[in-house]
């Protein structure tokens, strides 16, 4: 009769366990697909604001599009420090994007930059820069959305994503080579 009450209990406390795993493990893939649905929207709203169709005449969506950067930089950070610690994370690569951005100049790693709205207008140089950041986050997007669709593929996996953003950040950091920052150089 011991056997059989304690065969039991240790079946209900192994259905109890998988139980309470499966639900843990449903909840994870909730939040990486709402996640991935915040970094792709978020990316999408860049690539709006950047648009090279506008000519950059609106010195508004500049300054939107590097608080929408900023805010990707906290998504990205709340689901590192929150969710999955296996997603990469490196605040100094966004914030040297929002820098650029802004209407102050310095010293980044060694090259003087001037942000784009120091002065409030935008030189062909900076329409350039402007644009080939438009472009790497075009390549971002298209890399994360459904194949034939302009949804987020939530089937992505945080590797994928690190691999996506490992991509974009060996160009956009000011130890590359051919780092486009160059070009808001002094």
């Amino acid at each position: 009769m011991r056997k059989y009450w304690l065969t039991l209990m240790i079946v209900i406390f192994l259905f109890i366990s998988i139980g309470i795993n499966v639900n843990y493990i449903l909840k994870q893939n909730d939040k990486k697909s709402h996640f991935l649905a915040q970094v792709y929207g978020g990316l999408k709203n860049i690539k709006i604001l950047l648009d090279p169709e506008t000519k950059y005449e609106n010195i508004e969506s500049i300054k939107d599009a590097k608080s929408e950067i900023q805010r990707l930089c906290d998504a990205i950070f709340y689901y590192y420090s929150y969710v999955d610690d296996n997603l990469y994370w490196n605040k100094m690569y966004f914030n040297q994007l929002v820098f650029t951005l802004s209407s102050e100049s310095g010293n980044l790693d060694g090259l003087h930059i001037s942000g784009i709205l120091e002065d409030g207008i935008i030189s062909d140089t900076e329409k350039n820069y402007l644009k080939a950041l438009y472009n790497d986050f075009n390549l971002l997007i298209n890399k994360m959305k459904e194949k034939n669709s302009t949804q987020v593929d939530l089937s992505t996996s945080i590797e994928q994503i690190n691999k996506y953003f490992n991509t974009f950040f060996s160009k956009w950091n000011t130890r590359s080579a051919d780092t486009p920052f160059k070009m808001l150089t002094n």
